[in-house]
């Protein structure tokens, strides 16, 4: 089978689609034949060999699926051979013609929902409506987005909007937004500033974040008393900054949380489980997923070329076509 080949942690040059052997489903795993494969930057971690992102060398990225299942483990209820199925790979090897993926994360998709759509569900919207709900906004509530073009931001920017929230200030180095309703803003060393005066001189009751470093520093300083600044990523690639000191949370009413999907689906599976479920039945309620666009085996290594230079708008997914020459 086709896959994505990462031969060793560094540059492009270790990238390559290569032949390699289809794995077999353990023990309560299925085997998916994909057929549309989402493209993240946790594939840009990995290749960068960020810790967490990869198990061993070489490595198949990817981590969200869409296609047909194959076959299926030991110990494995409610799926079947030859049903649609997405699935979250959380272990990598999403962008392959053949996948592994446990039970517990694979879901069956409906008559009603497009694979390609589908194949954006396990961890873009799934982490999209997992930051919602922890972020416990409410109606009439203001948030800020530090990253509003990839897929994840774009994502969120929608549910926060079927979520009731009032404004939805969008920062991205260009200043652009795909959502519609959203303010945009550019992202750049005024974020902060810039983001309170598109919410009319107000801070904000939500601070979605996943640049990191300077960017994480400076958006505490954007919270209403009562709001939460969910930390999210780390694009960037600076270190962390200092947390504040708690005489600080105290003082400002203002908490600060973190959210890992990857780290949930290690520990908590049923969780994000619950969370790719959540975003299927919510489609069968009148939330659209866009199109993603959509690339060949040709355009794989350029597409993620253009996800760790962060010019990608909005999700990308590879077309697999498992049986093409």
């Amino acid at each position: 089978m086709r896959a994505l080949m990462i031969s060793e942690p560094g540059g492009l040059e270790t990238l390559s689609i290569a032949a390699t052997t289809p794995p077999r489903p353990g023990r309560c795993q299925v085997l998916i034949r994909v057929e549309f494969a989402g493209l993240n930057f946790t594939d840009v971690l990995a290749r960068r060999g960020a810790p967490g992102y990869a198990d061993g060398w070489p490595f198949v990225p990817g981590m969200e699926v869409a296609g047909i299942v194959e076959a299926i483990g030991e110990e494995v209820d409610g799926l079947r051979v030859g049903e649609r199925a997405v699935a979250f790979t959380y272990n990598g090897g999403g962008l392959a013609e053949y996948a592994i993926a446990d039970a517990v994360l694979t879901c069956s998709i409906p008559d009603e929902l497009d694979s390609a759509q589908a194949a954006t569900i396990p961890l873009t919207w799934a982490t999209a409506i997992g930051l919602v709900r922890r972020s416990h906004i409410g109606d009439g509530g203001t948030a800020l987005v530090t990253s509003a073009t990839g897929g994840v931001g774009q994502a969120l920017a929608s549910l926060l909007a079927r979520h009731g929230v009032t404004r939805v200030v969008a920062a991205s180095r260009a200043g652009k937004t795909a959502v519609a309703g959203t303010v945009p803003i550019v992202r750049d060393d005024r974020l902060t500033a810039r983001a309170i005066e598109a919410n009319e001189g107000q801070r904000f009751d939500a601070v979605f974040e996943s640049i990191g470093g300077d960017t994480l520093a400076s958006t505490l300083d954007a919270l209403a008393p009562g709001g939460v600044l969910i930390s999210y990523g780390a694009a960037a690639g600076q270190p962390d900054p200092e947390p504040p000191r708690y005489r600080t949370l105290r003082g400002q009413n203002v908490a600060i949380s973190g959210f890992s999907i990857l780290a949930m689906a290690r520990t908590e599976p049923a969780a994000v489980r619950d969370l790719i479920s959540s975003v299927i039945r919510l489609t069968a309620k009148g939330l659209v997923i866009p199109d993603p666009h959509q690339v060949s085996w040709s355009g794989l290594i350029a597409s993620h070329l253009d996800q760790s230079e962060g010019v990608l708008r909005g999700k990308t997914v590879l077309a697999v076509k498992a049986h093409a020459s």
